[in-house]
């Protein structure tokens, strides 16, 4: 059902550009900048925090500081995975696309949000595989898509790297968004298992999520992940840093 829709939508914007010019897919109001389907307007990206400068190699984020790695890594325990990417600071600007799209049902959005995160992915020709946070099926009934799952295929395109579901949620938990930093830890543990483990012994794959808050949950994937035997970095489009 899901895919007639999208299919559908795919139909409708090949038609609506033979007759209209393009428009940013955020504000649909100005061009995009670069006249592509695929990017923001100018109006939308200045709204937007880009990491600047030499990234956290831990979460993606901006350093904000005199050493190597941001104040909020300071602050975790060691990380499961090896290196992480991100696109965006989580301001205003990256969270309304963010919300937009993993919550308004608005899908165009993946198309700038994997081009931009495909730009910023050093050698994608290391890893083996793009594997998306995965949803509930609860949680997919509901929502009717998960937005890691079309980010990754997005990604891909741009990539070559191939999608592949590794993990599997076997809890409803509660959402990260409303739980302090500990609890979240304690939510998120034991939610997820690995499929066909042996697949992926001595891989490089890409974990992909929408947004790195504390990491828990990214955590907890890469910890599975690490454990079957594959070597884990991780990408989100936003990383949001209290420091």
């Amino acid at each position: 059902m899901f895919a007639a829709h999208r299919f559908f939508q795919r139909l409708v914007r090949f038609f609506l550009a033979l007759f209209l010019p393009e428009r940013c897919p955020l504000c649909r109001e100005e061009p995009p900048a670069d006249g592509s389907p695929d990017m923001f307007c100018k109006t939308c990206l200045l709204s937007m925090q880009f990491i600047h400068g030499k990234p956290c190699p831990v979460c993606g984020g901006d350093i904000n500081g005199i050493f190597e790695i941001c104040p909020d890594c300071l602050a975790e325990p060691e990380r499961h995975w090896e290196h992480a990417y991100a696109v965006f600071r989580y301001n205003e600007g990256a969270a309304a696309a963010i919300r937009r799209f993993k919550y308004g049902n608005d899908i165009a959005l993946v198309r700038p949000l994997g081009r931009l995160l495909a730009g910023v992915i050093e050698q994608p020709e290391l890893y083996s595989e793009i594997v998306p946070v995965p949803l509930h099926w609860l949680r997919f009934l509901q929502r009717g898509y998960n937005q890691s799952v079309l980010l990754g295929e997005e990604l891909s395109r741009w990539t070559k790297i191939p999608v592949a579901r590794r993990l599997k949620r076997v809890r409803n938990t509660k959402h990260q968004a409303f739980l302090e930093k500990e609890d979240r830890k304690k939510n998120i543990k034991g939610a997820f298992v690995v499929r066909r483990p042996e697949q992926i012994k001595g891989k490089r794959i890409l974990l992909l999520d929408d947004v790195m808050t504390t990491g828990s949950t990214l955590a907890e994937c890469a910890k599975i992940l690490t454990k079957a035997g594959a070597i884990v970095d991780v990408a989100v489009i936003a990383r949001r840093q209290t420091r």
